[in-house]
C-alpha cells in the first residue's frame, strides 16, 4: 500500500468517524497486523477508548480480525480498500436509484450506514414507517379511530402489501449483487481466509501436501479459488438464501415448481411468481457489496467508447448487452488475495446469448433503423481492381443508358393493368431489414472492430450463433486510452507521438526515435527528459564493454504501460487527498456559519434565521464544496479504470 493511499484513507475516516477512530486506523495502517496488547502500546489510548474504536471499525468493515489456533488474543488488520470505498458511497446510491428505484435506494442507504443489517430489522423498520405515515394518522384522528384499524380493531392486512414490497426490493438488491449475505470470511483478512480454505480442502488431518504433481497442484489451486469465491460472493447459497432466478447458458431461465406461474419482466427474463417473503430468510444478515460499482462504471466506459468509435445506436445496443451480461455479476475480478497466476481466470467470458434472444430484449427499446448506412442503390459493383477513371466512365455510361431507356418509354405504361407501377419506389427484399437482422449487423460490426468489443461464435443447424465478451483486452484498451490522454494533456502531440512509436516498435535509441517521430533533436531531447523525470518513460543503459564509459554505452528509451499506470495511480491518490484537505481548510474558515446552518431549528429556514452575509458565505462554501467533491468523483473514475476494472 502506498503512502498517498494511506493519506487519502485517513482523511476519509477522520472526516466521517472522528479523531479517535482515525487514530486507531492510522496505527494499524502504519504498523500492519497487530495484536490487542501491541495495538494498545502503539496507540497510547486507554483500553476503553481502544475497544470503542475497534468496535466501530469492525462494524464498518474497516478492520479485519482473526484468532489463530493456540493464541489467546486476536490479530487486527486494517482494510484500506474498504476505507477507500467510502469515497464511492454517493455513486453507489445513485446507481441503485437509477436501476432499482427510490425505495431500493432507501433500503440500500440504511444498510450502507449500519454496514450490517438483519433482514427482519429492515422489514420491521420500514413496516413501522408505513404504518405511522402522517396522512394516515391525520385521517384517523378526525374520526377518533386508531390508525390502520377497522371498527376500532387493528387491521394488519394493510401493512402486508408494503411488507411484500420491501421484501421484493430486498430480493432485487441481492439478485443485482448490490447486497450480499454476510459470511465469517468477510471479517477475516485474505491471508487467513486462504489458510482456512486450505485447511478445509486438506481434510480432517489438516496436513498440507508439500509435494504435489503439476496436475494435482493446478486442481488444488482451482478448488482453492472456487472455495474462496463461494465464501465471498455466494454466501446466500451456503445459508439457504439463494436466488430463484437461474442462468442457463448465460440466459435467465425458468426453473421452479410446476405449480408456480411464470412472469416475464422488462428485459424478457422469466422469473417465478411467488411470494417474496418465501425467498428471504428473516435471520440473514446483509452487507453492502462495494465491488459492484466498478462493474457499472466499466459498462459506462465501454458504451462511451463504442459511441465515440462507432455511433450512438450501436452504443445503445452494446449497453443493453453489457447490462444483461453484468446483471448479477458481483465484481469485475475477484479480489481473493491469491497470486496473480492463480487469481486470474483463464478467460473472462461473461455473456453467452444468441442473436434472437438479444433482439427480443431490445426490440421495443432501441431503434436501430438509422444505425447503419443505406445499401448502394446503383447497380454497378465496386471492383477494387478497376482503376477509378474507368469506374467513373462505366458509371456515367450506365446513367446515359438509363436516361435513353426512360426517353423512349411510352407515357402510358401499363403493366398487368397497374397504372402506378413505375411511380412506386423500388422495394428490394434485401433492403427491408428486420430488427433481428439489424441487431446481427450491429453485433457483427462490434465484433469486427479492431478493439473486439464482442466475439462472434458461428452457429450450426442445432446450435444458434452466440456472442461473448472478453473484458481483459477491453480494459487494457481503456487504460491505454486514459494514459494517452494524460500524456497528451501534459506533453502535447509530440509526447503522444513518442509514446505510440515506443509501444509499436519497442526499445529505441534517441537517433532512431528522432527519425521516426520527425522531431527536432533539441525538442525531442527536452520531451524525453521531462517524461523520464515524471516517471512516464524509462531509460535502459546497455554497455558495449566492461568499462561502462558513456561513449561506449547504448541508451534505449522504452515505455512500460504498467509502470506508467502505477505512477499515474499514485498521482491520482495525491490529487484526491489534496482536494479533501482543501475542503477541510475552507470549511474551517466558515465553521461558525456552517454549524449554525446545520442546527435542527435552522434547517429549512435559512432565509429567516440567517443574515444576508451569512447566506452569501454559506452559498460560496457550498459552491466550492461541490466543485471539490465533483473533482474527487472524476478522479475516482480514473482510479476505477486504472485499478478496479
Amino acid at each position: 500500500m502506498s503512502r498517498r493511499a494511506i493519506e487519502l484513507c485517513l482523511l476519509q475516516v477522520d472526516d466521517l468517524y472522528g479523531d479517535l477512530i482515525s487514530r486507531v486506523f492510522e496505527v494499524l495502517l502504519q504498523h500492519g497486523r497487530l495484536t490487542y496488547p501491541a495495538l494498545l502500546n502503539h496507540s497510547g489510548l486507554l483500553p476503553k477508548q481502544l475497544k470503542t474504536g475497534l468496535a466501530v471499525l469492525i462494524q464498518h468493515h474497516l478492520v479485519q480480525w482473526y484468532i489463530p489456533d493456540g493464541q489467546p488474543s486476536a490479530s487486527y488488520e486494517a482494510d484500506w480498500e474498504a476505507a477507500y470505498d467510502l469515497v464511492r458511497s454517493g455513486k453507489l446510491l445513485s446507481t441503485v436509484r437509477d436501476r432499482l428505484g427510490s425505495t431500493a435506494e432507501k433500503i440500500f442507504s440504511s444498510v450502507l450506514l449500519q454496514e450490517y443489517t438483519r433482514v427482519d430489522e429492515i422489514l420491521k423498520a420500514y413496516g413501522e414507517k408505513s404504518q405511522s405515515s402522517p396522512s394516515t394518522h391525520k385521517t384517523a384522528g378526525k374520526n377518533n379511530v386508531k390508525p390502520h384499524s377497522v371498527n376500532g380493531e387493528h387491521n394488519s392486512s394493510q401493512s402486508e402489501p408494503q411488507h411484500s414490497k420491501i421484501a421484493l426490493k430486498l430480493q432485487e438488491l441481492i439478485d443485482a449483487a448490490f447486497l450480499m449475505v454476510v459470511h465469517p470470511s468477510h471479517f477475516r483478512p485474505k491471508a487467513d481466509n486462504i489458510t482456512e480454505a486450505e485447511n478445509e480442502l486438506t481434510g480432517p488431518t489438516g496436513l498440507f501436501p508439500t509435494k504435489l504433481k503439476a496436475v494435482e497442484k493446478l486442481t488444488f489451486d482451482s478448488n482453492l479459488r472456487d472455495k474462496l469465491k463461494e465464501w465471498r460472493y455466494d454466501a446466500q447459497n451456503l445459508s439457504g438464501f439463494g436466488n430463484t432466478k437461474k442462468r442457463t447458458n448465460g440466459v435467465m431461465g425458468f426453473d421452479g415448481p410446476p405449480g408456480k406461474k411464470r412472469k416475464v419482466n422488462g428485459m424478457g427474463i422469466s422469473v417465478i411468481d411467488e411470494e417474496p417473503l418465501s425467498r428471504i430468510s428473516s435471520q440473514a444478515i446483509l452487507r453492502v457489496n462495494a465491488e459492484k460499482l466498478p462493474v457499472t462504471l466499466r459498462n459506462k466506459m465501454l458504451v462511451r467508447l463504442v459511441q465515440h468509435r462507432i455511433g450512438r445506436p450501436c452504443a445503445q445496443l452494446y449497453g443493453a448487452v453489457l447490462d444483461e451480461a453484468s446483471r448479477d455479476l458481483p465484481c469485475c475480478h475477484p479480489n481473493l488475495g491469491l497470486s496473480a497466476l492463480i487469481d486470474a481466470d483463464d478467460e473472462e467470458v461473461l455473456l453467452n446469448q444468441s442473436t434472437h434472444q438479444i433482439a427480443g430484449k431490445t426490440k421495443d427499446k432501441i431503434d436501430l433503423s438509422a444505425s447503419l448506412g443505406d445499401t448502394a442503390t446503383n447497380h454497378t459493383s465496386v471492383d477494387p481492381m478497376i482503376h477509378p477513371k474507368k469506374r467513373r466512365r462505366r458509371l456515367s455510361s450506365d446513367e446515359e443508358s438509363i436516361d435513353n431507356i426512360a426517353i423512349h418509354e411510352d407515357d402510358d405504361d401499363r403493366i398487368n393493368g397497374d397504372d402506378d407501377y413505375l411511380d412506386r419506389p423500388p422495394q428490394r427484399t434485401s433492403q427491408i431489414a428486420t430488427h433481428e437482422n439489424l441487431v446481427q449487423q450491429n453485433l457483427l460490426l462490434l465484433s469486427e472492430h479492431p478493439y473486439r468489443f464482442l466475439t462472434h461464435h458461428s452457429g450450426t443447424a442445432s446450435v444458434p450463433e452466440t456472442w461473448t465478451i472478453k473484458y481483459h483486452p477491453l480494459v487494457s484498451r481503456l487504460r491505454l486510452i486514459e494514459l494517452e490522454n494524460i500524456v497528451l494533456n501534459r506533453y502535447g502531440a509530440p509526447g503522444l507521438r513518442i509514446i505510440r512509436i515506443l509501444l509499436e516498435k519497442g526499445k529505441l535509441d534517441e537517433k532512431a526515435l528522432g527519425a521516426m517521430s520527425l522531431l527536432n533533436q533539441k525538442i525531442l531531447r527536452s520531451i524525453l527528459t521531462t517524461m523520464n523525470e515524471a516517471g512516464h518513460l524509462e531509460l535502459q543503459e546497455i554497455p558495449r564493454d566492461n568499462n561502462r564509459q558513456p561513449s561506449r554505452t547504448m541508451f534505449l528509451w522504452f515505455f512500460d504501460p504498467e509502470r506508467c499506470r502505477l505512477k499515474v495511480l499514485e498521482e491520482t491518490y495525491q490529487a484526491m487527498a489534496r482536494c479533501l484537505q482543501r475542503r477541510r481548510v475552507e470549511k474551517e474558515k466558515v465553521q461558525v456559519v456552517v454549524d449554525k446552518s446545520l442546527r435542527t431549528d435552522v434547517v429549512g429556514r435559512e432565509d429567516e434565521l440567517l443574515s444576508r452575509d451569512e447566506r452569501e458565505v454559506l452559498g460560496r462554501w457550498r459552491a466550492m464544496e461541490e466543485i471539490l467533491l465533483g473533482e474527487v468523483a472524476r478522479l475516482d473514475d480514473l482510479v476505477a479504470v486504472l485499478r478496479d476494472f
